[in-house]
């Protein structure tokens, strides 16, 4: 526990770096420009954080992106960008990689084999997909800092602690332990997102700590956070989506 606390301890203090002015411009060099919710989850040090709402709110860039600065500012760094499955992974997350040329502007190689695109300073951004609970098998026995997690919602819920028993590091210098995730109203996880993320925090009001010293935080999403990028034209279809709970 005195260990778990320790960990976050320091990835807090680190998170906090990454925010100083001397610190490498990645989203300068992506040309990426954060809104203001984005932000918010770029400065999030909590050790799970859950970036949710309804479509249009740059939910999925906004993980891409922050995997890409991990990356550069924690040398030797291991993330897990995980989506359902293998189309949408390549749709979204790997889609949303494409637009920034594959980080090719920090240095970075992409690997379309091995679908993982790897840093100058050692560090590894690997996508992949968990679309039955045997493909969980692929992780285990691996180790990862950072887990991100595009649509949680969609996620088998049985996946999600086996996901998170390699979250750890066998390195001093990377205490990371982390959680990232993304995601939509529905899906076979939907009530865990809303009882682990939603309701627990007051609808992100306030941020949680667990009795293993644990902290979790929720940030809304909404289409109107993102409106300069998805356009007027798209929020009308929106709106024009006749059944009230999906629109």
């Amino acid at each position: 526990m005195a260990a778990d606390r320790t960990a976050s301890g320091a990835l807090a203090r680190a998170m906090r770096q990454t925010i100083r002015p001397d610190r490498e411009d990645v989203f300068g060099k992506l040309r990426y420009r954060p809104t203001p919710k984005q932000q918010l989850f770029h400065e999030a040090t909590e050790d799970e954080v859950l970036y949710a709402g309804g479509r249009g709110g740059g939910k999925t860039k906004g993980l891409v992106m922050d995997g890409g600065r991990l990356g550069v500012h924690f040398p030797g760094i291991r993330v897990l960008v995980i989506r359902r499955s293998y189309p949408q992974l390549r749709a979204t997350v790997v889609g949303e990689l494409a637009k920034v040329g594959f980080c090719k502007r920090l240095g970075a190689q992409w690997s379309s084999t091995e679908m993982e695109l790897r840093f100058p300073n050692g560090s590894l951004l690997k996508c992949g997909y968990v679309d039955a609970l045997s493909d969980v098998a692929q992780f285990q026995g691996t180790e990862w800092q950072v887990i991100m997690i595009d649509e949680l919602g969609l996620m088998i819920p049985e996946a999600l602690p086996i996901l998170r028993e390699t979250l750890r590091s066998s390195n001093p210098a990377i205490p990371v332990r982390w959680l990232r995730a993304t995601a939509n109203p529905g899906g076979p996880s939907h009530a865990f997102v809303r009882s682990h993320f939603i309701n627990i925090t007051d609808d992100g009001r306030k941020v949680v700590t667990d009795e293993q010293g644990r902290t979790t935080r929720f940030i809304r999403s909404s289409v109107y956070d993102n409106e300069k990028h998805v356009g007027r034209r798209y929020i009308a279809i929106l709106k024009a989506i006749e059944d009230p709970a999906r629109r």
